[in-house]
């Protein structure tokens, strides 16, 4: 495959070139979506294979204004406050960044957080994942998974949470009823979160 990189510019409202700049490696980095962001800056993801894990890894860049960010040459990833940050996200398998959106969580002082949807592949099926970034490129990260043909033609969407441990309510099997898989999961745990004795 050839190399590719990230490509962004900045055009003003005659159509003429403000600025441009490019983003990747010595291999292939592919752009999927760019947002502008409150702060003034853009926001860019897609896939690198040029850092990372292997594979395809997730890739986002935060940039200022003029798109510039910070060297993240050594090993895709770096941090100079959050207007300008690159992060790698993978796990040795299949990882692209899809598309995005920047929000204020209520929850947390107003932050400024960005959600990022990415298609996972694992073991030969296409999953979406979900990437849940802060205004410093700091997250966790976690995966869909899709139980079709269940009791009553019912579909199941079970979310996979990678840092905390467990999995909101996988089932290998492809005929499960909801309720009991939902029960039996939480049954296990207190208030705390933490699981019964």
């Amino acid at each position: 495959m050839e190399e590719t990189d990230f490509y962004l510019l900045k055009m003003n409202s005659d159509g003429l070139l403000e600025w441009e700049m490019i983003y990747g490696g010595d291999d292939r980095d592919v752009a999927y979506s760019t947002i502008q962001t409150e702060d003034g800056g853009y926001i860019i993801t897609g896939y690198t294979r040029s850092y990372g894990s292997g594979n395809n890894d997730v890739w986002i860049i935060k940039t200022d204004e003029f798109g510039q960010t910070c060297d993240y040459s050594t090993n895709g990833n770096c941090y100079m406050g959050s207007s300008k940050w690159v992060r790698t996200y993978g796990n040795g398998l299949n990882q692209i960044g899809r598309s995005m959106v920047e929000f204020v969580d209520a929850d947390i002082d107003n932050e400024t957080k960005f959600a990022i949807l990415s298609q996972e592949e694992h073991n030969s099926s296409t999953n979406i994942g979900l990437y849940l970034i802060d205004s410093n490129g700091d997250g966790f990260a976690g995966s869909v998974e899709m139980h079709d043909e269940c009791l009553n033609d019912v579909s199941v969407q079970s979310w996979v949470l990678s840092n905390f441990g467990h999995t909101w309510p996988s089932m290998p099997e492809a005929d499960i009823h909801a309720a009991s898989v939902i029960w039996n999961f939480v049954k296990q745990y207190d208030m705390n979160g933490l699981i019964n004795e």
